[in-house]
Order: structure tokens, then C-alpha cells, then sequence
């Protein structure tokens, strides 16, 4: 069993190619491997870092109908059920 499994929505640094882009779908399919590994710890890494392109809050790029975005709604989704 592992001990910890970690998430990232993507990641790059300011004037930098993005080396994860952004991907809702496999954001999405990551939150499920997450919760399936039985892990210990489960971390979301990391939530708010503009400067890393890795933050989940709202923003007019990933806007949903929940106001929150489409990155917190797939987590919030996947957590009330337990999957995604």
C-alpha cells in the first residue's frame, strides 16, 4: 500500500512552456487514481500556486456553474461519492 499519493492540476514556471499542462480530463482521472490507491496520504499538490500554474480556485479560464471551477468541482465530486 503506498503511503502517500499526491495530484497536481499542472505545472510551469512564469515565461516557461508548461511541463504538465492543464487538463481537466486527466485531472479528473488522477483524483480517481488518488482515491483508489488505498494511500495513507492524499495530497493535492500544490492549491494555490499562480506562479506554478498548479492552483485550482476559480478563474475565468476553468469558470463552472458552480462558481468554485472546474478543478474544485471534479475534487468535490470525487470526494462526495468516493470516486469519479
Amino acid at each position: 500500500m503506498p503511503v502517500l499519493v499526491h495530484d497536481l492540476t499542472g505545472f510551469w514556471l512564469v515565461g516557461e512552456e508548461p511541463r504538465l499542462p492543464r487538463d481537466p480530463l486527466r485531472w479528473t482521472q488522477d483524483i480517481a487514481n488518488m482515491l483508489g490507491s488505498s494511500a495513507r496520504w492524499q495530497l493535492v499538490t500544490t492549491f494555490n500556486e499562480w506562479a506554478e500554474g498548479t492552483y485550482v480556485e476559480s478563474a475565468e479560464e476553468w469558470a463552472s456553474d458552480s462558481g468554485f471551477s472546474t478543478y474544485l468541482d471534479a475534487l468535490h465530486e470525487a470526494t462526495a461519492t468516493g470516486s469519479s
